[in-house]
């Protein structure tokens, strides 16, 4: 199958546990490649992450003859139309990337249908790859035309190895604008959903902030720079997720870099969107990377974060944290390390899940971004209430074979 890889000749069931077949490693080299000269990954720590959605569809309840249908009425609502259930799920996956790497084999994913597991999952699930910045997503479908009463629930874990990163600020100084970016950073270069970097006010605020001049300095002086003012530009704002309860969320506080700009204010993922637009109209390699945030202190809520990449000439995908960066102050010269970039001790507890805060591979989704999607489309067939739930289990270090 393009793009894909069929499940059908490799799949592993137990009770209620679906287990991945193991993916290839072509991708390894696109989005994952360990970091090398400036760059260095240090201190892994492995995590079980954990991410389970709850959803009703949108005729879930509604009217039907002029009168209220739905599970809690006399009047039943018709069936899910079949558009439905030719529309996916998908959930995106980051196998492989410069600071984390998934375990292929412990990845599993399971689905209910009124609490009833569906047995046949393994039939319809693919592992696809094909998505920006070589990264991987799961692909199902529902099992059949259910009823509009019915409620869904889907689940997905999976072991992850995450680094800490450090940076040698001498040896990151003394890379060179290149003549051509390289193959692998294509897709940071761009414009994507939220981030959108070929609006011109993001190339004219690089050319006013940089009088011009800006490949008259290191690109990881430039990089400094840019983010140091798109930072000072930005007031966040209100929460990172809307929150069902203390242990859920709803969906993803985001507007995306354009509103942002325009208003000066945003929540810390809209702070990112602006930072990868400014990187980006600059011609310099991007990526947003969204992920959990491990805090041994708050084990019932999990924080959805976020943070940015750049991509260092010569060493690969430099990571940075524009909140810690605002938060550690930005009064430091571009020839003195930064708080938050490059160097970052605590990376290692920032898990991350997609370089994408919805699927590229659909327009729209649910009402608020939510990594995974299904049913793309109009307001009218969007999914209006779902929650996820959010979870990373700390496992210690890797065996010293698996670093």
């Amino acid at each position: 199958m393009k793009n894909g890889f069929s499940f059908l000749a490799s799949l592993l069931i137990t009770s209620t546990m679906l287990t991945m077949p193991t993916v290839v490693q072509a991708m390894s080299d696109i989005s994952g490649r360990p970091p090398e000269n400036a760059l260095e990954r240090v201190e892994p720590q492995v995590y079980e992450v954990s991410f389970q959605v709850s959803y009703t569809s949108s005729m879930m309840t509604g009217t039907y003859g002029g009168r209220p249908c739905g599970p809690d009425t006399r009047n039943p609502c018709p069936r899910v139309p079949s558009r439905f259930l030719e529309q996916p799920m998908r959930m995106p996956l980051i196998v492989q990337n410069t600071f984390s790497r998934v375990d292929r084999d412990s990845i599993s994913l399971q689905m209910w249908i009124d609490e009833r597991e569906d047995r046949n999952l393994g039939d319809r699930a693919e592992l696809r790859g094909g998505l920006p910045f070589g990264s991987y997503e799961l692909y199902w479908t529902l099992p059949e035309e259910p009823r509009l009463e019915q409620r869904g629930r889907w689940k997905l874990t999976y072991d992850q190895t995450v680094w800490a990163s450090r940076l040698n600020e001498d040896r990151a100084r003394r890379a060179a604008w290149p003549r051509a970016w390289p193959e692998e950073t294509r897709d940071a270069l761009g414009p994507q959903r939220m981030i959108e970097s070929d609006n011109p006010i993001f190339r004219e605020t690089v050319e006013r902030v940089s009088e011009g001049k800006l490949r008259s300095v290191p690109p990881y002086y430039a990089v400094k720079d840019l983010l140091r003012y798109s930072i000072q530009q930005v007031q966040v704002t209100g929460s990172s997720e809307r929150r069902v309860t203390e242990s859920t969320i709803q969906g993803v506080n985001v507007q995306g870099a354009l509103k942002t700009a325009q208003s000066g204010r945003g929540s810390e993922h809209d702070l990112l969107c602006v930072c990868i637009a400014m990187l980006r109209a600059a011609e310099i390699p991007a990526r947003p990377v969204i992920g959990i945030e491990y805090d041994p202190m708050k084990r019932d809520r999990f924080e959805v974060r976020s943070w940015g990449e750049f991509f260092l000439p010569g060493s690969g995908w430099v990571p940075f944290h524009p909140v810690k960066m605002r938060d550690a102050g930005l009064h430091r010269t571009v020839q003195e390390p930064w708080p938050g970039l490059g160097t970052i001790e605590s990376h290692n507890r920032f898990v991350p899940l997609a370089f994408h805060f919805s699927s590229p591979n659909v327009d729209r989704s649910f009402k608020f971004p939510t990594i995974w999607t299904w049913i793309g489309g109009s307001e009218d067939e969007e999914a209006r209430f779902q929650q996820i739930d959010l979870s990373l289990g700390w496992k210690g270090e890797p065996r010293p074979e698996d670093h």
